[in-house]
C-alpha cells in the first residue's frame, strides 16, 4: 500500500524537531519511525528533547496511533529527556493527551513548547 503522510526530522542543538504532515496510515508512519531512529542513532546524544509538530491534518487510524506509541517509548529509550507536540486543534489535543498521558506535553504554540524544553 503506498504510504501517507510524512515527517520532516532535523536537529536544532539537542532538540530533535519532527514536522508532521498529512494524515498518516500504517505505512507512512513506518516510514517516520524509520527517519526518527536513522537521525537519533546517527547522532548519538546521550540525552537530548523532541518537538514535535502537527499540521491541520495530523492524524491516524488506532493501529496507526500504536505506532506512534511505539516511537514515543522507542525515544525514550534511547535518551528523550522531555518531549513536546504542538497541534492544531482540540482532536488532535485529545489524542495525544489520551496516547501519551504523562509522558508529554501538548501546546498550542510552538515559541511555548520550546520554552518548555529550554
Amino acid at each position: 500500500m503506498e504510504h501517507h503522510g510524512d515527517v520532516k526530522v532535523a536537529w536544532d542543538g539537542s532538540i530533535l524537531i519532527v514536522h508532521a504532515q498529512g494524515p498518516f496510515n500504517d505505512e507512512g508512519m513506518q516510514r517516520a519511525i524509520a527517519a526518527v531512529q536513522t537521525v537519533v542513532l546517527a547522532k548519538n546524544l546521550p540525552r537530548w528533547q523532541r518537538l514535535s509538530i502537527c499540521d491541520k491534518e495530523t492524524l491516524g487510524s488506532p493501529s496507526t496511533l500504536k505506532l506512534v506509541g511505539y516511537i514515543n517509548t522507542w525515544c525514550l529509550a534511547n535518551g528523550c529527556e522531555k518531549t513536546a507536540i504542538v497541534v492544531c486543534d482540540s482532536v488532535q489535543e485529545n489524542v495525544a493527551q489520551i496516547l501519551f498521558a504523562s509522558s508529554v506535553k501538548v501546546f498550542f504554540n510552538e515559541a511555548e513548547a520550546r520554552a518548555w524544553l529550554a
